[in-house]
């Protein structure tokens, strides 16, 4: 028989998992009035330590301490050094013997233990808010709406939820694969200057893997450097660098959400089963503050409004009407370093020495582009050729749209090489 003392303890440990919750979800005192966490389900198989902790909080939200208790105890042996099990452990113990006030019970008078118990409770708001409201079933985040063919993995960060979203190109549009827990810069994310602490917003490409023997310990044992800053950041005179996909120091399980230098940073041991599916040379990684899940049918449909501006662009390059080619083009656009005025008066100059032009696009990926409203990217190559000129570029175009009218606010252009 439970006693009433007993259910008031498991209810009591359920309102502090509630009240870690940062959009105020609140668990029922009812127990069968409590929210199931679906994500128990969704938790790739790859992440078992994901899974076992999701089954301690499935376990509490039925009111049974002992299963919760048997999957952290279950999820220690698996790794001992997981400090916020081990939090969890302590609370799980204590509940049967005592009411509790507060996640991770013990008081302290150190500074440093409780800035540590803070650490863990904002790792454990991170962590349960996922496994309590896991993203929709069969949706896409709508900062992928093409990928092209040589891009075989994205890999989606949520600075928000301190979440990071494997997927696999599956006919130009992201799949799910696993998702893992990452910490990111200590102040955050939007990253603006050099030595900021913060995690940098935009769309990154994989330029390489580093091993541990190239690596000083703290990175764990392996890296992948991001192309930070990028074209765009640059626009906008950001400044960094060493921007990295890495693991963590040697005997540390994992990190608080805001806790390196502005990389992003997983556990070693989900950067190995990470690291196992990626193709870094054709892998892209998109940092956003928030993810907008949509339907792949959403999807396919911005994607063919914006492609439908591309073809529309191309077809007016081809025309040699230099207007309504020039009509595609912001006010405040720049090719590089040079400002609109300048562009135009050069292009109109290239195009009298034109009686023909043909574009082709191969190899096209189409981005909502994060932290910017309304702000898309082409990337792409482009096969040009004229009566007097031919030749083989990657292309970074960027669009904006605003009441339905698309243009182009920055273009840049890579040669490939011969």
């Amino acid at each position: 028989m439970i006693h009433l003392q007993h259910i008031t303890r498991w209810l009591t440990l359920l309102a502090l998992v509630a009240s870690l919750l940062p959009n105020g979800l609140v668990i029922s005192a009812k127990a069968d009035d409590l929210p199931i966490a679906s994500s128990v389900t969704n938790v790739h198989p790859l992440n078992r330590r994901e899974q076992l902790l999701a089954n301690a909080v499935h376990a509490l939200q039925q009111g049974k301490l002992d299963a919760a208790l048997q999957s952290i105890e279950t999820l220690l042996r698996l790794q001992p050094n997981f400090r916020l099990a081990q939090l969890m452990q302590g609370d799980l113990l204590l509940a049967h013997a005592q009411a509790l006030d507060t996640f991770g019970n013990t008081s302290s008078n150190s500074p440093a233990r409780n800035i540590q118990l803070n650490d863990l409770r904002a790792e454990a708001r991170a962590r349960l808010d996922t496994i309590l409201q896991p993203p929709p079933i069969n949706s896409v985040p709508d900062n992928v709406l093409q990928l092209a063919d040589d891009v075989r993995q994205v890999l989606l960060v949520d600075t928000s939820t301190s979440r990071l979203y494997l997927f696999e190109n599956q006919n130009g549009l992201p799949h799910y694969l696993a998702d893992f827990y990452v910490s990111i810069g200590k102040n955050g994310a939007i990253k603006q200057r050099e030595g900021d602490d913060r995690t940098p917003l935009g769309i990154y490409r994989i330029t390489g893997r580093l091993h541990s023997h190239a690596l000083t310990a703290i990175y764990g044992p392996e890296a992948f450097p991001l192309n930070f800053p990028n074209d765009w950041d640059e626009r906008l005179h950001k400044s960094g660098h060493g921007i990295w996909l890495h693991g963590t120091f040697t005997g540390t399980f994992s990190r608080p959400p805001h806790a390196s230098d502005g990389c992003v940073v997983l556990n070693n041991n989900d950067l190995e089963t990470l690291s196992a599916k990626l193709s870094p040379q054709n892998t892209i990684v998109v940092i956003t503050d928030h993810i907008n899940w949509i339907s792949p049918e959403t999807a396919i449909e911005r994607r063919t409004q914006f492609a439908q501006q591309i073809s529309d662009w191309q077809h007016d390059w081809e025309s040699l009407n230099i207007n309504h080619y020039a009509s595609h083009y912001a006010d405040d656009f720049t090719a590089g370093d040079k400002p609109y005025s300048r562009w135009l008066a050069e292009k109109r100059q290239i195009n009298n020495g034109k009686r023909w032009i043909q574009v082709k696009f191969e190899r096209m990926s189409l981005y909502a582009y994060p932290g910017q409203k309304n702000l898309y990217l082409a990337d792409f190559m482009q096969d040009y050729s004229s009566n007097n000129l031919s030749d083989v570029t990657h292309k970074h175009l960027y669009w904006t749209q605003h009441d339905e009218q698309w243009k182009i606010v920055a273009e840049y252009v890579t040669k490939t090489k011969d």
